[in-house]
């Protein structure tokens, strides 16, 4: 494979540095929306249905096309800290304390 022009790299690299702080930051936005319109419960128990089973399935999916079961989550990192934030930010979050109100009505 022929080395990747400079321009290229330069571009790639300044991408990488912010795309996932990026995408955890719109998550947390989209999850107050959530938690102030439906509830803590309901935010929790959908982040389980919908995060936990894409973890196992293809972190298990990767490993398993890999060659070998090893256990690591390897291209599924953010999904396994996604959920951990997400389910700690339902249990401590709490409405009344931030006023953050005027933003959501």
């Amino acid at each position: 494979m022929p080395a990747m022009e400079l321009w290229l790299d330069v571009l790639i690299q300044w991408i990488h540095c912010w795309r996932m702080p990026v995408f955890f930051l719109l998550a947390g936005f989209f999850a107050a929306l959530i938690v102030n319109k439906k509830g803590s419960r309901y935010f929790a128990i959908d982040r389980l249905i919908r995060l936990a089973p894409c973890l196992v399935i293809f972190s298990s999916l990767v490993n398993l096309l890999d060659g070998h079961y090893s256990g690591k989550l390897e291209y599924t990192w953010f999904l396994y800290y996604l959920l951990i934030i997400s389910l700690s930010f339902s249990i401590l979050y709490r409405p009344n304390l931030v006023r953050t109100k005027f933003i959501f009505k």
